[in-house]
């Protein structure tokens, strides 16, 4: 122990997680040492990296594993696919929403959500999915929703959970 112990550990720290992939504020959990421009840019990084994990994943993991058990459950009768052999690759075909990267600026980042979507950048299916959600799944709620504000005779032009701001009354 001595005055140079802390930045020693810190820069073994920093080497660990380089190999990791992961920021080292990420690593430690500690961004007092850090702006919010830093601290974006390394979740941005470390967020690239998770993605491409989980893709990996999906891709040579999950999505091999249940076409197995897809297969195994037409051959057992377990589950009626016409056809299944002859068009294996779109009965089999899937995509894998993981868990959702969530927002540093809430406020910012549904701007921007709503930007790319309005620019033709994105769709629902790929922002939903950035959140860990289904755009299905969203859609469908949303219009229960609906009907049930109807239902109860509530405005449902502009959503209610939201108060409108000076922007939206321009």
């Amino acid at each position: 122990p001595n005055s140079a112990y802390s930045s020693f550990v810190e820069n073994i720290l920093r080497h660990i997680g380089t190999g990791l992939n992961l920021p080292f504020e990420l690593l430690m959990k500690d961004f007092s040492k850090t702006n919010y421009s830093s601290a974006r840019a390394a979740l941005m990084e470390a967020w690239r990296y998770f993605i491409g994990r989980r893709h990996w994943l999906a891709t040579y993991w999950a999505k091999p594993v249940y076409e197995l058990w897809l297969e195994e459950a037409v051959n057992k009768g377990l589950i009626e696919a016409p056809g299944f052999y002859q068009n294996k690759a779109l009965w089999c075909r899937c995509k894998w929403i993981g868990p959702g990267r969530g927002w540093i600026d809430p406020v910012k980042e549904a701007k921007a959500s709503k930007i790319r979507l309005e620019t033709g950048l994105s769709t629902l299916e790929d922002e939903c999915a950035t959140q860990g959600l289904d755009w299905e799944e969203v859609l469908e709620q949303r219009a229960r929703e609906q009907a049930k504000m109807r239902e109860l005779g509530l405005n449902t032009e502009k959503s209610q959970y939201v108060s409108p701001t000076a922007e939206d009354s321009q």
